[in-house]
């Protein structure tokens, strides 16, 4: 009859994969979750619409890639050129490119009839 358990040497050394394995596992989940926690979520197009000729510069900042940096430099462009008349008009603004015009488009609207620039 053989004994089923074995014996451990106490100077048995863990392999390296058994040490590192559950290590970079651990840190790529650490990693996918900061990641889902902290990233930012805009809000989605059919949630919310700013009319850009007349928000605040709070109300530009909701919009997905506005800081207050951009949202002040739109209203100063607005303020001093005229409203805009659709989102390609918004590339007058120094910072705003193709790009940018493409991820805000769903959420802008362009008539300036709500006082705060929302149109909820």
């Amino acid at each position: 009859m053989m004994d089923t358990q074995a014996a451990v040497s106490p100077d048995a050394q863990p392999s390296r994969v058994a040490i590192v394995a559950p290590a970079i596992a651990l840190a790529v989940a650490c990693v996918f979750l900061i990641g889902a926690v902290t990233r930012p979520q805009a809000e989605s197009p059919s949630s919310i619409q700013i009319d850009v000729n007349a928000a605040d510069l709070a109300d530009l900042q909701m919009l997905p890639g506005i800081g207050p940096a951009l949202a002040d430099r739109i209203i100063t462009d607005r303020d001093t050129r005229g409203p805009f008349d659709d989102a390609a008009d918004l590339a007058r603004v120094r910072g705003v490119g193709d790009r940018t015009v493409l991820n805000l488009e769903p959420y802008l609207a362009f008539n300036a009839t709500p006082a705060n620039g929302r149109l909820d």
